[in-house]
């Protein structure tokens, strides 16, 4: 047995080690200031058991460790580990059926309930981004999030996407639904987030279809132009949409909106599009109307 594990380690030295990719390996860590552990030492960090998803190790760590050194850092990281690397699992033992006590009350019970608006309503946002839908409730059921939380949630959803973390976060606010769809409708068509669009087309009163989508106008987004014209049939107005917007004039339109769109919406909706002015147009308007208001005086 030690003969094979001179063999082995002979063979690995003068094989592996030589090869270019180990030396360019080695280059990479020291440029980038990597730090290597052994197992041993590996087993005793949680929150890289946590990055790595080794669930048993971490159990054993929870068994046997007090974890009263564990800074609030590394308590903070390690739940944003669970969320970005979904590991659902290693999220459920951590924060609903803890290991160790202290774990419990230093961690999550005393740190967040005293900062609970610095950090609780990030892990929300967080989880919405990366669309972990199937972890909102196991978190929702420990930290017991706000109503600021799920519009805070709601706007990432708008920006990102995410159809599952949106029906979930819709769900627990009951209260004010107009703001709600227009905040994020007009966060999916300015970012263009056709599916988030989709679902609140079908989804929001039909009264409100066509007012809530203003940012269409302002937005620089061809695929959301491209989807809302064609299939959302309340959009009728565009007039009505204009005078909602605190624009100074029609030549903001032609520099926020592609002017290929522009012209084929002025097209399809001649009278109901201001129609785009060149500059120079603007200017000399301007200049008349400033000598009108001198004659005046």
């Amino acid at each position: 047995m030690s003969l094979q594990k001179q063999l082995f380690n002979y063979v690995f030295k003068n094989i592996v080690t030589q090869r270019p990719i180990f030396e360019y390996v080695k280059w990479i860590h020291q440029k980038l200031h990597l730090q290597t552990f052994s197992w041993i030492s590996l087993c005793m960090k949680p929150d890289l058991l946590v990055y790595y998803g080794y669930e048993n190790q971490l159990k054993s760590y929870l068994r046997f460790n007090d974890l009263q050194c564990l800074s609030n850092y590394e308590y903070d990281r390690s739940i944003f580990y669970t969320i970005r690397n979904n590991y659902w699992k290693i999220l459920e033992m951590i924060v609903k059926i803890p290991y160790n006590y202290r774990f419990t009350y230093l961690g999550f019970d005393y740190f967040y309930t005293h900062f609970k608006r610095l950090f609780c309503n990030k892990f929300l946002d967080y989880a919405v981004l990366w669309n972990r839908w199937n972890l909102l409730d196991m978190l929702d059921m420990k930290y017991n999030f706000s109503r600021i939380d799920f519009h805070s949630a709601l706007e990432v959803v708008g920006v990102n996407g995410g159809v599952e973390c949106m029906k979930w976060l819709v769900s627990k606010v009951n209260d004010n639904q107009d703001d709600i769809y227009n905040k994020v409708a007009n966060l999916s068509v300015y970012h263009g987030q056709i599916e988030i669009t989709q679902w609140l087309s079908v989804h929001i009163p039909s009264s409100i279809r066509g007012s809530i989508f203003y940012q269409l106008i302002i937005g620089q987004n061809k695929r959301s132009l491209g989807w809302l014209f064609p299939n959302l049939k309340e959009i009728n107005n565009l007039s009505k949409l204009a005078k909602t917007l605190d624009i100074p004039n029609s030549y903001t339109y032609s520099y926020l909106i592609s002017r290929e769109y522009v012209k084929s919406i002025q097209n399809k909706y001649p009278s109901k599009l201001p129609k785009i002015q060149k500059r120079s147009d603007q200017r000399k308007q301007k200049s008349n109307n400033h000598d009108k208001y001198k004659q005046q005086k």
